[in-house]
């Protein structure tokens, strides 16, 4: 079961929502040029706004040797904690608790436990995680901040495409802009010396309760020519609930390492 595991933390890399009062956008906006002051402006005006998520996700994974579906429940309390537990045919597997300060799981199959850092994630996703960086590609923002001075624009598949161009970034961070409401529509992570590299896509918006929210995400990391495949779906999602983060590991259950 620590495929489930991995599978769920690269899930929630990009996990956003639909459901609620649901409408969808057009998709006939077209980019016109503007100045990398005035998008930036333009997207941290547009950022998540609300204070809680649950939400209920299918998810579809593939990779060279594994096809796995199941479904994941999700809760998120902004800037404190992500919790997430993973079911098939409808019975709980592993559960998953992660905050600022550290990563936990378990699963019952095997009664084995994970508690450890940022460490794991950053080596399954090929760059650096925390839990602001997590969490912001959660909300379908950029995983790294973007601004006026590191950053050059152009358009592109009808996009603002944000490229950093500072010569001493040992990775590439590359961010397609929504012309419209100013959400990310792509964002990929390139580390060439590793030969890793992320991509995040975000394939349709709808406005729920005010907000712009991806209801279908593909996610492709490549670690040495070696794909791994993620989509999810997003059933029901509701804002700003009062939540809780049960996570307690049983007794007996055996620490594991994860690689």
């Amino acid at each position: 079961m620590r495929i489930v595991f991995k599978v769920l933390i690269i899930s929630l890399v990009l996990i956003t929502t639909s459901c609620g009062s649901k409408k969808a956008i057009a998709d006939h906006f077209i980019a016109k040029p503007l100045s990398v002051d005035k998008i930036v402006k333009n997207y941290h005006q547009n950022i998540f706004q609300k204070n809680t998520v649950k939400a209920r996700i299918k998810v579809d994974y593939h990779d060279q040797k594994t096809a796995q579906s199941f479904i994941a429940n999700l809760r998120m309390e902004k800037d404190k904690a992500i919790w997430i537990t993973a079911t098939v045919l409808g019975i709980p597997l592993v559960k998953a608790l992660i905050t600022p300060e550290k990563v936990s799981y378990y699963e019952k199959i095997n009664e084995t436990y994970f508690e450890g850092d940022f460490t794991v994630l950053s080596d399954w996703l090929g760059t650096e995680l925390d839990f602001d960086k997590l969490q912001n590609l959660l909300l379908g923002q950029t995983i790294s901040p973007i601004d006026n001075k590191n950053f050059e624009v152009s358009l592109d598949e009808n996009a603002y495409m944000m490229k950093n161009h500072t010569i001493q970034q040992m990775i590439s961070f590359l961010y397609w802009i929504n012309p419209q409401h100013f959400r990310v529509n792509k964002q990929m992570v390139i580390h060439p010396y590793k030969e890793q590299y992320l991509s995040v896509v975000y394939k349709k918006y709808d406005v729920i309760n005010n907000e712009y929210f991806p209801n279908t995400i593909v996610i492709e990391a490549v670690e040495s020519q070696k794909l791994t495949k993620i989509e999810l779906e997003f059933k029901t999602v509701e804002f700003n609930e009062l939540l809780t983060f049960p996570f307690e590991i049983p007794n007996g259950y055996k620490p594991v390492q994860l690689n």
